[in-house]
């Protein structure tokens, strides 16, 4: 059944996705961005404010 679809390259795939579903909007972090944003998201309820986004 995988080989009737035609995905082309993965990893191409992939990117084109992500690029399409964020619109700019980096949606993998790593390393350190992991910790600053869980901390920012952290102060940001602590002081009652909805920093989520909702389009």
């Amino acid at each position: 059944m995988a080989s009737a679809l035609d995905v082309g390259e993965p990893r191409k795939e992939i990117d084109r996705f992500l690029a399409e579903r964020w619109k700019g909007i980096a949606p993998v972090l790593r390393g350190e961005q992991v910790r600053q944003e869980a901390f920012k998201a952290h102060l940001f309820r602590s002081h009652g404010i909805d920093h989520t986004w909702e389009g």
